[in-house]
């Protein structure tokens, strides 16, 4: 499925909003969403809709996850998937968890 650079699709079922863009020359960008109901598109080069923005501005947060779950796993090396999975939500309600405890705490 290769299309023209830049361009964007939008598919909508109910609330649920998928954004499919072509950022790169072979690189998709699927964006799932149920927080944009209407997707603006910016009038800019690149032709960004509003789903990729909102993700632009708010990945920091994803990244800094991403770090603290790769520096304090409790992960095991596995082949089950079902295992695999248990061990990253663990993971992900540890750093929640302790991301909590220090906004009460100070």
């Amino acid at each position: 499925m290769k299309e023209e650079l830049h361009s964007c699709k939008l598919y909508r079922s109910g609330d649920i909003t998928l954004t499919a863009c072509q950022g790169k020359v072979n690189k998709h960008v699927l964006i799932l969403s149920r927080m944009h109901k209407d997707i603006t598109v910016a009038d800019n080069e690149k032709k960004t809709p509003e789903t990729v923005s909102s993700y632009n501005e708010t990945k920091y947060g994803v990244d800094i996850l991403d770090q603290m779950a790769e520096k304090y796993t409790c992960r095991s090396s596995t082949r089950r998937w079902p295992a695999h999975s248990f061990q990253n939500t663990l993971d992900l309600a540890v750093i929640s968890a302790r991301v909590l405890y220090k906004e009460i705490t100070n």
